[in-house]
């Protein structure tokens, strides 16, 4: 190599060494056109040529990426072969304005640290196709893109190969979080889950509804034929009232790729037994479970079925969460990382994300990925009241504004939760009155007539729950999850960019 340029066979050379998987490999044949996509940190190889002849013979199967992404479409790379379009700082774009970096950047990237991409050389490294994205102005990518570079983001995308990263998660709110909402985050690149449903067998309904709206919106870069066996969504499971003949059978006839367990009421042990009879049921599918302590963290990473990913929630949740031994994100997800880390397991931060900001602060703590709840409330696929959508847009200031009380659950006529568990929510008139001291039956009664009233019974003078994370004041408007999800990532990737050293 000389002069940061390489030539096609040195390219090629770079890619069987890197670490791939060598199924998808073989997806990549040997041309002149030979390029590679890079979004942030996950990389992405493929041919003009091939892609071209796959979508001659296949119009509705997915173009061939390394790693198995089939989002970005080999014309977003002959629309500009040439470079004709370009951004504002003047390296060419594809359509879907994602820049394009060299072979020996994605070498760096894959771990082959004897090359490194120069800070002064932009020059392509096979031919005018491939471009140099602004990310890499420096010897060295910043180390907040390290968590992107290890195994168990591999593991992540092998799991979930439509992924891009930065990982986003749309978490399973219950009933909230709908197929509609599931699957258009999987869409744009992240993972969406379904939440539970106000009764288990809500989640067959819901699963099928998923596999149906796959059917109907199919687009050739993401198909049904690409998900015959496994839906790209995954499921959430609420333990303590939930049902696990009901469970199984939704995941045996459905096969979501993942499934999201919460809130048992006998700990680990019930934890093992869920995720054994959904594993038995559905060979291949991903567990995740969420922690809000260390001590669950560790009885997670060392009991007999540990989990595939770790959601290490803080306190700063909205919804219900851990109220005993409750600290927030920031510490506890450095404790838990550096308790599990002989386990290799993929974990995933949640609690007061709402931007890129967030995103790449949690990247920075060691996250593999993020997973945000209340940010997805305020997205037109969310399946929410438009009182209680407006409520999560207007309110502000988190510290003040929310707060973790069972008020909400005793006016609901919520019972069972175990009591290590509390929801944050936004305060309104029902929590103002309360700390007045007006009695439980009034409280109880000018709820049940807020019902009655629709969406005005949310807001700072309404009284219904309105269960959300302390990042409120970080959500200002109502917008599609395609659109959150390219924003947080892009914005994430703006963080990173701008840090001192990157």
């Amino acid at each position: 190599m000389q002069g940061g340029s390489l030539s096609v066979r040195e390219g090629e050379d770079i890619l069987q060494s890197a670490e791939v998987d060598a199924q998808l490999r073989t997806e990549v044949c040997s041309t002149e056109y030979k390029s590679i996509m890079m979004n942030c940190d996950v990389v992405l190889a493929i041919t003009v040529q091939e892609s071209f002849a796959h979508e001659k013979k296949h119009p509705r199967c997915a173009t061939p990426f390394i790693g198995g992404c089939g989002r970005r479409h080999a014309a977003d790379l002959a629309d500009h072969a040439g470079g004709e379009n370009r951004a504002v700082d003047g390296r060419p774009l594809a359509s879907n304005g994602h820049r394009m970096c060299t072979v020996a950047q994605a070498a760096c990237l894959l771990d082959q640290e004897d090359i490194t991409p120069s800070s002064t050389d932009n020059s392509t490294s096979i031919n005018s196709s491939l471009f140099i994205p602004s990310a890499f102005s420096t010897n060295k990518m910043s180390p907040l893109l390290a968590p992107l570079k290890t195994n168990t983001a591999r593991r992540v995308l092998n799991s979930f190969p439509w992924m891009t990263a930065p990982f986003i998660v749309a978490a399973p709110m219950r009933v909230m979080s709908g197929p509609e909402l599931a699957l258009a985050v999987s869409r744009a690149g992240g993972l969406g889950f379904i939440g539970p449903g106000a009764k288990p067998d809500d989640t067959i309904t819901d699963l099928a509804m998923a596999r149906r709206l796959m059917n109907a919106a199919a687009t050739a870069t993401f198909n049904s034929s690409m998900f015959d066996t496994v839906l790209p969504v995954g499921v959430g499971f609420q333990l303590w009232n939930g049902d696990i003949d009901s469970a199984t059978r939704a995941v045996r006839e459905h096969r979501p790729c993942a499934a999201w367990l919460f809130a048992p009421r006998n700990g680990q042990p019930e934890l093992d037994e869920w995720t054994d009879a959904l594993r038995k049921a559905s060979p291949g599918i991903q567990v995740w479970i969420q922690v809000g302590t260390l001590q669950e963290s560790l009885e997670a990473a060392n009991s007999r079925s540990r989990p595939d990913v770790l959601v290490v929630q803080g306190a700063e949740a909205g919804g219900h969460g851990t109220a005993e031994g409750a600290m927030g994100l920031m510490t506890l997800f450095l404790e838990v990382a550096d308790a599990v880390h002989r386990s290799n397991m993929p974990l995933f931060a949640a609690g007061g994300i709402a931007d890129g900001r967030g995103v790449a602060a949690a990247l920075a703590l060691g996250a593999t990925g993020v997973a945000l709840g209340t940010r997805f409330l305020a997205s037109t696929e969310a399946r929410i009241s438009k009182g209680y959508q407006q409520e999560i847009v207007r309110a502000t200031d988190g510290a003040s504004h929310t707060i973790r009380t069972t008020l909400y659950n005793q006016l609901r006529g919520t019972k069972g939760w175990p009591e290590r568990y509390s929801p944050r929510g936004i305060v309104n008139k029902s929590w103002h009155d309360h700390q007045a001291g007006v009695p439980f039956d009034e409280l109880k009664r000018l709820h049940d007539d807020a019902v009655q009233a629709g969406d005005s019974g949310w807001g700072p003078d309404g009284r219904l729950a309105t269960y959300a994370g302390a990042a409120i004041g970080l959500v200002h408007s109502v917008e599609s999850s395609s659109v959150l999800v390219n924003r947080l990532q892009t914005e994430a990737c703006d963080v990173i960019r701008r840090l001192p050293g990157s």
